[in-house]
């Protein structure tokens, strides 16, 4: 590399304080200095005058290090880092309180929900301590570590009945899948057809884990978050398929399996939890016993016992410390609670998704629109299940679950990061050395151009 643009670029880099963006900083004021070397080699400059033009041209090193070190610093992520812990202890203060009476016989639940709190706390550092960009650079042994997490759960499902194992594998496939397909997605740009089958495929793969839990509401997450991960790829023809085509095969394939997710696996079911009156004692008995304890809902207060329980003391809505604890919570206390729970969770999603839309960084961004489809998804049918619209089993984000707030929080933590790692310059990966060198040897010079780069000798 010429002496005086390497030095210039070392210079530069010494103002820059965080170590983290100085490679990506230095390739691109390298790669700039380069250019203007070769259009000054072009006008007839000699090697060492069209170095000291480039640099001129370029401005004083300290001064560009100084202007880089303003704008590219770490952006820390506390305010988010304490809701996010906020959101947590909350729901394992609801979880121990609202089923105190019903649930716990011994000191073992309650331990249970702050044991998740604190792992979940240290897999929500755990995330955000960790680098993205290096996730990226390692995305193949990261889709090998997930199909090492779930792919033996899953058969292991073929031969048991497990609750914990079916849980944890349906809970890393649809936390964690939109993770590992954007870090695959970024991956595999530019490789065109090739790249985009690759994708699908992969994608499938983790369709078949899902059917192995089995959860057709991981399935549905996973269909979902690989057609808005796609769609975001698609229209940067990131691939290089074209954007149009992309993203026209890319939504009617996505809808379509949707489509065949709803029809076959739970059409017949749909119309019950819709209307519960058509069969109130057997297919629609769980969405009527929801909606007949939250008949007599108050604003404030708890509701008639007689719409709440049983003559024997017994809740009527099974799984009220599980995926129904909203219901709970509505019939123990009143809607103005629950409504500042879900407003709670609604104000953290929109900050963090008012902070993806800002992020420049492509691979970050991707990470963090799949993070945000899976909590969105998931909170949009916990509601509707604890509404009285049972249409698929889920937990409310962060605040339902002990398994879903970890891996949950553990998935927020790398947002995070993504966010604290924003002001970094962009990285892509790097090109397949397909493209053979031209070698000539002209009055004794020795030039070899490899991609529009040309190097003398």
């Amino acid at each position: 590399m010429p002496d005086q643009i390497e030095t210039y670029v070392e210079t530069a880099m010494d103002q820059v304080r965080w170590k983290k963006a100085r490679p990506g900083l230095a390739a691109e004021i390298r790669t700039h200095l380069l250019d203007q070397r070769d259009a000054c080699l072009a006008q007839g400059m000699d090697e060492g005058a069209a170095q000291g033009e480039a640099v001129r041209q370029m401005g004083d090193p300290v001064a560009l290090g100084t202007d880089l070190d303003r704008v590219h610093r770490p952006r820390p992520q506390w305010g988010l880092l304490v809701f996010a812990l906020a959101l947590a202890a909350l729901g394992a203060f609801l979880r121990i309180v609202l089923t105190a009476d019903m649930r716990y016989a011994s000191a073992q639940g309650p331990m249970r929900d702050l044991a998740s709190v604190l792992l979940g706390t240290a897999c929500l550092a755990t995330g955000y301590l960790m680098d993205v960009s290096a996730l990226g650079r390692r995305a193949g042994c990261v889709c090998l570590g997930f199909l090492a997490a779930t792919i033996p759960s899953a058969v292991f499902l073929l031969n048991s009945v497990n609750l914990l194992v079916r849980t944890i594998g349906s809970f890393l496939i649809q936390t964690l899948f939109s993770l590992t397909l954007a870090l695959l997605l970024w991956r595999l740009r530019g490789r065109g057809w090739l790249g985009a089958l690759g994708a699908m495929a992969w994608a499938g793969l983790c369709g078949i884990s899902c059917l192995l839990t089995p959860s057709l509401f991981a399935l549905f997450q996973v269909t979902l978050s690989a057609l808005i991960l796609g769609l975001f790829f698609s229209c940067r023809d990131w691939f290089g398929i074209g954007k149009r085509l992309g993203m026209v095969l890319l939504t009617v394939l996505g809808l379509g399996i949707l489509f065949l997710i709803v029809y076959y696996g739970y059409w017949t079911q749909f119309r019950f939890d819709i209307h519960p009156e058509l069969d109130p004692l057997n297919r629609g008995y769980y969405a009527a016993t929801i909606r007949t304890a939250l008949s007599g809902a108050k604003w404030l207060g708890p509701v008639d016992p007689a719409l709440w329980f049983t003559e024997n003391g017994w809740p009527l809505v099974p799984n009220i410390e599980g995926d129904n604890l909203l219901t709970n919570l509505i019939c123990s206390w009143g809607w103005l609670p629950f409504l500042a729970v879900v407003g709670a969770f609604a104000a953290f999603f929109l900050w963090m998704l008012w902070k993806t839309i800002r992020l420049r960084q492509t691979l970050g961004r991707a990470v963090c629109l799949g993070g945000l489809t899976a909590l969105g998804v998931q909170a949009v049918f916990s509601l509707l299940l604890n509404l009285g619209v049972p249409l698929f089993a889920a937990s409310f984000p962060l605040v339902v679950g002990n398994t879903g707030t970890v891996l949950n929080m553990f998935f927020i933590g790398l947002m995070l990061s993504a966010f604290r790692d924003g002001a970094m310059p962009e990285e892509r990966p790097a090109e397949r050395l397909l493209t053979v060198p031209a070698v000539s040897w002209i009055d004794g010079v020795l030039t070899v151009n490899f991609k529009g780069r040309t190097l003398s000798e």
